[in-house]
């Protein structure tokens, strides 16, 4: 048996690949491709509260939901449950269950108290059954319900859920999206769950019904003492109805606290530019947005170090440099891009400063004096760096791009201007007794460039490329 104060749910190192090679050839040659999902993570969802889970699409945010009550496979990790067990000195005992190594058939019993509300309210109901045939379904399935208890069950359900119990002789295709979302619900109701995970339940509702299907999920958390995991893109639904905040991004928590702590500096850089995109109710409002520049980096190949550090607006120059920050991160998105090019004249938009015709420039057409400007301003870069050690890498990998030497060139940059944050893998540090951040900025044993490593030595701080 188990403390009350034990996670309800919690899963520890969760993982998903995929594999996205070609085929059996592929996988014959060695030649497989993984994409990393959801790398690595470390979750913990508490008794009646709701754990938000945000990011930008494609973090891994579904998936991590899905995995969570195996509705996919997790490829490694281990996903705790503290199951309800029946006992004749009281109600309240729990024992805890490792879901991944559970039975199909033992799984299948423990959906009685696990339960999905899937994103799209139409696509997720089969279109065949009634509605009352949807949500009597999972009492079909466990044996909860039969004959005219199953009927009142049905109708009771929809009454719940603020539908009118005639409503269970309608088909899908007959209600709006709110009133289908709230079907969805019911259905994961009726098995009287103790965990629900809300996968984007209002991201395809309009505004003025997403905010009545958020308090009816906050009703019915308070009526059944449910516990909620909810997924959204949207920091604003979040900070409505969570109680904790895990913020995600490739595959990774960036952030963990309470509502307020994530709302409140310190921010994580990614936290911080999430929160800048939320509007102000201010015809007046004139906020400062974040603009992350470049995209988000593949899942098939995670940047080293800090995942964010190729959009990060925050990201650490090297001790020896005197750079303002957005120098720097110019200095790191031209680095970017020459890395990702086969040409030295996908660099920057060449202009040889002519009338134009419509035939594509080459680097022979135009001086080598007009392709730096042309490259420091593709880069908003000042045409002198003050930093004259910095001035003369950049010139001389400018030079190399313009002699066609894109190899040279890249190794340049590469040597000359290298992050803390591509080497060093953050770990979640503590701001508070609620708070974890994965960033450098917030680690105690980085100071001035360099690691102090508590081991003596450089340790975990350094990544597992």
């Amino acid at each position: 048996m188990t403390r009350h104060d034990e996670p309800i749910l919690r899963a520890e190192n969760l993982t998903k690949y995929y594999d996205s090679s070609g085929g059996v050839i592929d996988n014959l040659l060695g030649n497989s491709q993984w994409v990393k999902a959801v790398d690595g993570v470390d979750f913990e969802l508490r008794e009646g509260e709701t754990l938000g889970v945000v990011g930008e699409s494609g973090c891994g945010k579904s998936t991590l939901g899905q995995a969570l009550l195996r509705l996919i496979e997790p490829t490694d990790g281990s996903i705790y449950y503290q199951e309800r067990v029946d006992s004749e000195g009281g109600s309240g005992q729990r024992e805890e269950i490792d879901l991944t190594e559970v039975s199909s058939s033992r799984l299948r019993d423990l959906r009685t108290d696990l339960q999905y509300i899937f994103q799209d309210p139409f696509s997720s109901l089969n279109p065949r059954l009634t509605v009352g045939d949807i949500i009597g379904e999972p009492l079909d399935i466990h044996g909860i319900a039969s004959g005219e208890d199953r009927d009142e069950h049905i109708y009771d359900l929809l009454e719940t859920v603020g539908l009118n119990p005639s409503h269970a002789h309608r088909y899908p295709h007959e209600f709006s999206g709110g009133q289908r979302q709230r079907i969805g619900i019911a259905r994961a109701l009726a098995v009287d769950p103790e965990v629900i995970i809300c996968d984007e339940p209002v991201s395809a509702l309009d505004v003025s019904v997403q905010a009545q299907i958020l308090n009816l999920l906050e009703d019915l958390q308070e009526e059944f003492g449910l516990s909620y995991v909810f997924i959204a893109h949207d920091l604003s639904v979040v900070e409505h109805i969570s109680d904790r905040i895990a913020v995600m991004y490739l595959g990774e928590f960036a952030e963990v606290g309470t509502t307020e702590d994530v709302f409140s500096p310190p921010y994580h850089p990614y936290t911080e530019a999430l929160l800048s995109a939320i509007p102000e109710p201010d015809p007046l409002w004139e906020g400062e947005q974040i603009f992350l520049s470049g995209t988000v980096p593949s899942p098939i190949d995670p940047p080293s170090g800090c995942r964010f550090h190729t959009r990060c607006p925050r990201v650490i120059p090297p001790a020896e440099y005197d750079l303002e920050q957005e120098v720097w991160r110019s200095i790191m998105d031209l680095k970017l891009r020459v890395r990702g090019v086969d040409t030295a004249e996908a660099i920057a938009v060449l202009d040889d400063g002519g009338n134009g015709d419509n035939e594509p420039l080459t680097l022979d057409d135009i001086a080598r004096d007009n392709f730096d400007s042309q490259v420091r301003a593709e880069f908003d870069l000042p045409q002198t760096i003050a930093d004259p050690t910095v001035e003369q890498s950049l010139s001389q990998a400018i030079d190399e791009l313009y002699a066609k030497n894109l190899g040279a060139a890249q190794d340049l940059l590469e040597d000359a201007f290298t992050s803390p944050c591509e080497v060093h893998q953050p770990e979640q540090v503590p701001t508070g007794k609620t708070h974890r951040i994965s960033c450098l900025l917030y680690d105690d044993r980085y100071d001035d460039g360099q690691f102090r490593s508590t081991s003596g030595g450089t340790g975990d701080a350094i990544a597992d490329d």
